[in-house]
């Protein structure tokens, strides 16, 4: 992508992930704050795909309502994506850049139990991960919607984003979905003051509404054909030209998805037995490596991948 003049219009800071690490919640608390301005609909994915680049700068930038409020994105897509680190970077300058965290087995579940939902993954968990184990050990990445563990290997994305913007600030998503009130309260002051280099700004409280829990679908056809946008058939051609606009088109696939989701949980509980060992051995190198390079207490995460301490725990 050819670097861009930075301008008021582009975006003030960026949230760049983790998927299933609290980026709805985050991006719903702030688009429903008055001192930002936050695409009405989530992940614009402008720098992981080709196609939309293609619409220039002029259409990502008119993705932000004109309310006066500091332009941000929250793009969960971005973390895992060495290409979208380096665009951003020289499009929109060196912003701050905010990275949520989850527990990587609970995190790549809860992504797992999301394509199981969309109809794009059939296998067993514990298969899906030996066999993203393997490609990883001959240096290849999954599909995007089956890379369940290369989205949970912190370190080496946090160290990418490092190396190209000055500001990366990195939290666990335990403060921002799973903490007490106080803790989220906690979280978002801290966050606001980061993105507006700011530490005396007085920040209103955020919601305290959990967004996009797990779920499974009513209709596994209708998930496909909302989220499988690999496929060719009739019905979608008919719809991309009915309804040429891509956002009119996500907003209308998120709604769709939403009424197509069921409560409980796609495939129940996440057996630590059911973890390969050499998975669980990777996610426990990144978690200490990610302890030492951000400085925060994870012991829970190692806890959650130790057979006698965390065997069987909700996705």
């Amino acid at each position: 992508m050819n670097a861009a003049p930075q301008g008021p219009r582009v975006p003030a800071f960026v949230v760049v992930g983790a998927q299933k690490a609290g980026t709805t919640t985050l991006h719903e608390w702030l688009a429903s704050d008055p001192a930002f301005s936050v695409p009405a609909i989530k992940e614009t994915h402008f720098f992981t795909d080709a196609t939309l680049r293609e619409k220039g700068l002029s259409w990502y930038t008119s993705q932000f309502p004109e309310n006066g409020g500091l332009r941000g994105e929250v793009d969960p897509d971005y973390l895992s994506s060495p290409e979208a680190a380096r665009d951003l970077r020289s499009v929109v300058g060196d912003v701050p850049i905010v990275i949520l965290m989850r527990d990587p087995i609970r995190r790549s579940h809860s992504q797992y139990q999301m394509s199981v939902r969309r109809g794009l993954e059939q296998r067993p968990f514990a298969d899906a991960l030996e066999a993203e184990f393997t490609l990883l050990a001959n240096g290849e990445r999954a599909s995007d919607h089956l890379d369940y563990l290369w989205r949970s290997l912190y370190s080496r994305h946090i160290a990418t984003y490092r190396s190209l913007f000055s500001h990366v600030r990195v939290y666990r998503f335990e403060d921002l979905v799973t903490g007490s009130p106080e803790s989220r309260q906690d979280f978002y002051e801290d966050f606001v003051r980061f993105i507006f280099q700011d530490p005396e700004r007085i920040v209103r409280a955020p919601s305290t509404h959990q967004a996009n829990p797990a779920g499974r679908a009513r209709n596994g056809a209708l998930a496909r054909l909302i989220w499988d946008r690999g496929s060719a058939t009739r019905l979608r051609r008919f719809v991309r030209t009915a309804i040429p606009s891509e956002t009119v088109r996500a907003s209308a696939a998120r709604k769709l998805d939403k009424l197509n989701r069921a409560d409980g949980a796609a495939t129940g509980k996440l057996e630590l037995a059911d973890v390969p060992v050499g998975v669980r051995q990777l996610l426990l190198e990144d978690i200490a490596l990610t302890a030492t390079v951000t400085g925060l207490q994870l012991d829970g995460w190692e806890r959650s991948l130790t057979p006698n301490e965390g065997a069987a725990q909700n996705g």
